[in-house]
């Protein structure tokens, strides 16, 4: 399946007229493609004539567009896992510097099942190896 199905078949609950579901997929896909969500990255790929008319539309749908965050939610959680199963949901927020670059990351993961102690001992000392690899202490 193909992120764009993906995201097509996330948007299906939302009961949203087709072109703002459009709208969304263009700017989801345009994230991923361009790797940040700058207006003029997720207008990119529009169908309109001008790009200011594009940064426009993207600045008109989220003045304009209510998100129900739950039923969203649960449809990715559902397409994603086909059902809603019990889970830990894990943040974590890292940042630090690379030469003058600012890396800053934020990932969200979902553990549905716990795992045994020897299967986190060989994650951990398989973690520790592929660092050692490539050059970390």
């Amino acid at each position: 399946m193909s992120l764009s199905s993906f995201v097509n078949k996330i948007l299906l609950p939302l009961k949203w007229r087709p072109e703002r579901k459009a709208t969304l997929t263009h700017m989801v896909m345009n994230l991923v493609k361009y790797g940040h969500v700058q207006h003029h990255a997720l207008a990119r790929g529009l169908q309109t004539l001008s790009f200011k008319a594009k940064r426009e539309h993207i600045r008109r749908f989220f003045a304009k567009q209510v998100i129900d965050e739950k039923v969203l939610a649960d449809a990715m959680v559902f397409n994603t896992f086909h059902r809603i199963p019990k889970m830990h949901l894990i943040l974590d927020r890292t940042n630090w510097k690379y030469g003058h670059t600012n890396i800053n990351i934020l990932a969200l993961t979902a553990r549905n099942r716990i795992l045994s102690t020897d299967k986190k001992r060989w994650l951990i000392e398989t973690c520790l190896r592929n660092m050692k690899s490539q050059g970390f202490n």
